[in-house]
């Protein structure tokens, strides 16, 4: 039977498909050196985010046909190096949009709403705090898109008819029109985003073009009473700036559940701060889409090791595919 090494906590109900007809190996969290260790006998694996999949960890892997990705970002993953070898990439572009975009919008309610002052207030006995909070209402104001995509189309349905915002983006990919489908309007600039909005929310992949580009000089474009949050990935934005201008007043808050090391140093002032809100990358851990990864993901798999074409939306190097075909 073909060997699966599982490396990241997976639900059980692809756990289940993948051992009726694999051996299961579970290394949960390795370092970078037990993986080239675990390696050289794995044929299929499910894979986390905490180590970078490149060429010399990929060469330990003699036997590896398919590496899916549980979840939906690629940064950990060298895709061309991954293709040399003929490895087929596997994630699940569609099976986070529901979470992630629903926990975006409770990261803003959170912090309009004052949730963690509150908390605070209550447990400490200040009840009679409840009109010191500093919440808002986001009905009315201006909700900015950075990257509207899958998740940032179903953010924008979400805040304009559910809560009443006028929605606008900056995406360079997409058209007026596609903006519009989805309730936004489309800019031209991030910056004319960045002044404009009352909430800036963040949905980019992590790319060299996207490393860093909330930093200090776009903060400082966003109005003092703005939100930033982020569901993204951390080093999209400059940890430092924005630490800066929490502390300084220039925006008024925000809600991360992502950031630049993971996971963040207890003393990572995000954490403590009374305007930030801050989870643990766990927006895509809702357990329908726990679910929905493990299967997409366990089936990928299974259908390479039975020599079957995975569903397309599914691969992220197709061309291995039509290579293996081709070859056949």
């Amino acid at each position: 039977m073909p060997n699966v090494l599982i490396t990241r906590r997976t639900h059980p109900l692809g756990v289940s498909l993948l051992q009726a007809e694999t051996d299961v190996r579970t290394l949960l969290n390795p370092s970078r050196q037990e993986l080239m260790a675990a390696l050289p006998d794995v044929d299929a694996m499910i894979a986390g985010v905490s180590v970078m999949f490149d060429g010399e960890l990929l060469d330990h892997a003699p036997r590896l046909l398919v590496l899916a990705r549980h979840g939906v970002g690629l940064d950990n993953v060298d895709l061309k190096a991954a293709t040399e070898r003929g490895i087929c990439v596997l994630y699940a572009p569609q099976a986070m949009t529901v979470a992630v975009a629903e926990h975006a919008v409770g990261l803003m309610l959170a912090v309009a709403k004052s949730f963690k002052r509150g908390d605070l207030a209550l447990r400490e006995g200040k009840f009679h705090n409840r009109d010191l909070l500093g919440e808002v209402d986001l009905y009315g104001k201006t909700l900015g898109i950075i990257g509207c995509g899958r998740i940032g189309s179903r953010v924008s349905r979400i805040c304009s008819r559910g809560l009443g915002m006028n929605v606008i983006t900056y995406d360079p990919y997409i058209t007026d029109l596609q903006a519009a489908k989805v309730d936004a309007a489309r800019k031209q600039t991030l910056a004319e985003v960045l002044r404009e909005a009352d909430v800036v929310t963040l949905h980019t992949p992590l790319t060299d073009e996207t490393r860093h580009m909330i930093g200090e000089e776009q903060l400082a474009m966003m109005k003092p009473t703005a939100y930033l949050i982020n569901t993204a990935r951390g080093p999209v934005v400059d940890e430092r700036a924005l630490i800066a201008a929490l502390e300084s007043g220039k925006i008024a808050g925000a809600g991360v559940d992502v950031f630049e090391v993971e996971p963040p140093a207890t003393d990572n002032p995000l954490l403590s701060m009374p305007n930030v809100i801050a989870t643990p990358h766990a927006a895509g851990s809702s357990l329908e889409c726990m679910q929905r990864i493990a299967l997409t993901i366990s089936r990928g798999i299974l259908a390479v090791l039975h020599d079957q074409q995975p569903e397309a939306e599914s691969m992220a190097n197709p061309e291995v595919w039509a290579r293996r075909r081709h070859a056949h």
